[in-house]
């Protein structure tokens, strides 16, 4: 039903604009591929865990609400949970490991939630501030530890879309 929905949306407004069908059959091809690498891994880590990954719909939203790109929340949040994994993934709803003011780590209702969340610190926290780039937000995110950071999100920031970052 996304992808159809996706697929229209992208008909309309690459007509709309002008776009040639060339660009439409890359964008499509990406989208296929996107969706068979997330339909593979719900698959193969389906046993490990019961969600692997937030409905869909939430990095959708998260995008047109706080306007951060939607591969990079995916990418953040498999690094920051050992590829949907990790203890506080799944016993916290904490998909990228945020804390509460004491120290301690959030939990939250649903992993759509965490999702949000995630969204509203890269938007107030990083790019409100013009550190929209993975190596910009490293720099604060994590300063101790920049180039492992970079690489691991650059990586599945890749791996997600088919698009080198």
């Amino acid at each position: 039903m996304y992808k159809n929905m996706f697929i229209i949306i992208l008909i309309l407004l690459c007509t709309c604009l002008g776009v040639e069908t060339y660009f439409l059959n890359d964008a499509l091809e990406v989208q296929e591929e996107t969706i068979e690498y997330v339909n593979d891994l719900y698959e193969s880590e389906k046993a490990n865990i019961k969600t692997v990954v937030a409905e869909p719909n939430v990095y959708i939203v998260a995008n047109k609400y706080y306007g951060v790109d939607m591969v990079l929340l995916q990418a953040i949040e498999r690094h920051e949970s050992s590829n949907y994994t990790s203890d506080l993934y799944k016993n916290n709803k904490n998909t990228w490991g945020a804390k509460n003011s004491d120290g301690s780590f959030k939990t939250f209702d649903s992993y759509d939630e965490s999702t949000m969340e995630l969204a509203r610190c890269l938007k107030y926290g990083y790019i409100k501030y013009g550190l929209d780039t993975i190596e910009e937000i490293a720099t604060v995110y994590c300063p101790d530890d920049v180039d492992e950071w970079v690489k691991d999100v650059k990586m599945l920031y890749e791996e997600i879309s088919g698009i080198y970052y």
